[in-house]
C-alpha cells in the first residue's frame, strides 16, 4: 500500500491560504494607486479598451470580474474581500467555494492589472491555487482539523507543476547562452542588481567568488537534477529538502515576495504523512483523515488531468518540438494561460551585470531639483536595503524592470509622472515623502544613475550605496 498525503494535502491547503491572505493584502494596500481612476494604470481605461477590440468575447479574452464594476471601491474591495474569503478557507469554512472565489478574484486582477501583475509567481498561484480546487471538501460547513486524500493523479499534477518550476529555471539558464552563467559566474552579479535587495545582500555580494562559483554550480544542481527525485517515492525528502532550502537561503537574501512561501507550499507534497504525523503529535496537534482516495478517475476529472498533464510535459519539452507541433496546441495553450491554469516559469536567464535606477526629480524654476524618493528601491546613499517580504510593492519592482529599457518602453511610467503633475493622493503615497507638498513642481524628469554597493567597512559607517549619474531618462516636463 503506498503513502498516505492526507496531511500533506491539508497543509499544502493551509500554506496555500496564508500566501492568497498576503496577496491580497498587498494588493488591498496598492490597488488605488495603481488601478484606480487616478492611478498609474486605471483598469477602467484599459477595459474600454480591450472592450473596442474583443467585444462580446472580453470575459473569455480577458477573464475579470472587473467588467462589472472597475470603481475605486470596487477594486480595493476584491482585494478585501479575497483577504476575507483566503481566511475563512484557512479555517475550514466552505473551503472549495472560498478558493474558488480567491481563484476568481486573484484571476480578476492578473487579467487587468497589466504591467503590474505579470509576474511568474502571480502565475503560479492561479494556476496551483486551480489545482487546490481538485483536493478540497465542497461543503459550507466548517472543518478544520478533517484531512481529506487526494487522489494520486491530482496529487500527481501538483509534483509536475513543481517539476516544471524547478527545471525550466535552470534549462532557460543554460539555454539563454550567458556567459555568466556558463562560467559560474552568476550569483557574483545577483545580490547586488536583484529588483529589490535587503540588508544581507551586499554582504552576500562581498563574499569570495569560490563561493559564488560553488552556489551557482549547487543552483544548477538542484534545478536540473533535483526535480527528478520528484518521481521517485524513496527520493521525495531529498528533493523536497534540496527545493526548500534553495527558498530559504533566496529568502533571507533578497525580496521576492511571497514566491518562496509559494514554492516551499508545494514542496509539502513531496513530504508522506508518516513524517507530518510525527511533527503533529511532537506540538500536540490532532488532524484527522476523514476518507480515502477514490480507486478510478471520474471521465471529467481524468480528462483534465491528462490534459494538464500533458500540457506540462509540453512546457518542459518545447524547446525540442518543431514548430507545426507549437500550432497544434497553441489554441489549448491560449486559453490555459489566459486562464493560468498551466503556465512556463523560468526566472533569471540572464544575469544583469549592472544597475542602472531611476530617479524622478522635480523642480519650479528648472534649476533646483529635488528627488522623489521611493520606499523601497534603492534611493538614498545611507539608506539600507529594506526587508519587505512577503509584501510585494509592485511599482518599485516594475521600476527595476524600467531601468533596463528606454522611457519609451514604459508608457505606464509616463502615467507616473502625469500623476506626478496631477498631485494624485493615492499615486504620492508610493514614495517616502512629497518634496513638493504645497502643489506639484513645475517641471519632472527622469535621471539614470548606476548603482553599486559600497564594501562592508563603508556599510558598516552608514553608507550602503554609491552611484554614478548615466544622463537624463526621460525628458524634461513642464506642467502647463
Amino acid at each position: 500500500m503506498g503513502s498516505s498525503y492526507a496531511l500533506s494535502s491539508w497543509i499544502f491547503t493551509r500554506a496555500l491560504c496564508l500566501v492568497y491572505i498576503i496577496a491580497f493584502l498587498s494588493l488591498a494596500s496598492q490597488a488605488r494607486g495603481l488601478w484606480g481612476a487616478q492611478g498609474v494604470l486605471p483598469i477602467k481605461g484599459y477595459l474600454n479598451t480591450v472592450d473596442e477590440r474583443v467585444g462580446a468575447s472580453r470575459f473569455v479574452d480577458l477573464p475579470s470580474l472587473f467588467w462589472l464594476n472597475s470603481s475605486d471601491a470596487a477594486i480595493t474591495g476584491a482585494a478585501v474581500v479575497g483577504v476575507l474569503c483566503a481566511a475563512l478557507a484557512l479555517f475550514g469554512v466552505a473551503q472549495g467555494w472560498m478558493l474558488l472565489l480567491c481563484y476568481v478574484l486573484y484571476l480578476s486582477f492578473c487579467a487587468a492589472g497589466q504591467d503590474f501583475l505579470s509576474f511568474q509567481w502571480d502565475a503560479l498561484l492561479l494556476e496551483v491555487g486551480f489545482l487546490a480546487l481538485l483536493i478540497v471538501p465542497w461543503s459550507f460547513g466548517w472543518q478544520l482539523n478533517v484531512a481529506h486524500e487526494p487522489h494520486w493523479a491530482v496529487r500527481g499534477l501538483f509534483y509536475l507543476v513543481l517539476f516544471k518550476l524547478m527545471f525550466l529555471s535552470g534549462v532557460v539558464k543554460l539555454m539563454s547562452g550567458d556567459p555568466a552563467w556558463r562560467d559560474m559566474s552568476a550569483l557574483s552579479y545577483h545580490y547586488w542588481t536583484q529588483p529589490l535587495p535587503n540588508p544581507l545582500s551586499p554582504f552576500m555580494h562581498a563574499l569570495p567568488m569560490w563561493f559564488h562559483k560553488l552556489s551557482t554550480a549547487g543552483t544548477f544542481m538542484l534545478e536540473l537534477g533535483f526535480p527528478f527525485l520528484i518521481f521517485w517515492p524513496r527520493t521525495r525528502l531529498i528533493a523536497a529538502a534540496g527545493f526548500i532550502g534553495l527558498s530559504l537561503f533566496i529568502f533571507i537574501s533578497g525580496n521576492y515576495t511571497f514566491f518562496n512561501l509559494l514554492t516551499i507550499a508545494i514542496c509539502f507534497w513531496l513530504i508522506p504523512d508518516r513524517v507530518w504525523s510525527v511533527l503533529f503529535e511532537r506540538v500536540g496537534w490532532n488532524v484527522d483523515v476523514a476518507t480515502t482516495a477514490a480507486a478510478n478517475l471520474s471521465p471529467a476529472l481524468a480528462v483534465l488531468c491528462g490534459g494538464l498533464a500533458g500540457l506540462s510535459f509540453y512546457w518542459c519539452t518545447r524547446f525540442v518540438w518543431p514548430e507545426a507541433v507549437e500550432r497544434l496546441v497553441f489554441p489549448v495553450l491560449r486559453y490555459a494561460q489566459t486562464f493560468h491554469i498551466s503556465n512556463s516559469y523560468g526566472l533569471f536567464a540572464t544575469m544583469t551585470k549592472d544597475r542602472p535606477e531611476i530617479v524622478i526629480e522635480g523642480s519650479n524654476d528648472g534649476k533646483d531639483w529635488k528627488e522623489y524618493e521611493f520606499r523601497y528601491k534603492p534611493g538614498a546613499l545611507n539608506r539600507p536595503p529594506p526587508v519587505i517580504e512577503p509584501f510585494h510593492p509592485r511599482l518599485d519592482w516594475q521600476m527595476w524592470f524600467a531601468a533596463l529599457g528606454s522611457f519609451r518602453d514604459s508608457p505606464w511610467l509616463q502615467n507616473l509622472m502625469l500623476r506626478i503633475f496631477e498631485g494624485s493622493p493615492d499615486v504620492l503615497g508610493f514614495f517616502s515623502h512629497n518634496p513638493f507638498p504645497d502643489a506639484p513642481p513645475r517641471y519632472l524628469r527622469a535621471r539614470l544613475y548606476m548603482y553599486e554597493f559600497t564594501k562592508p567597512g563603508d556599510i558598516l559607517k552608514g553608507l550602503w550605496w554609491k552611484r554614478t549619474p548615466a544622463g537624463d531618462f526621460s525628458p524634461t516636463f513642464r506642467r502647463p
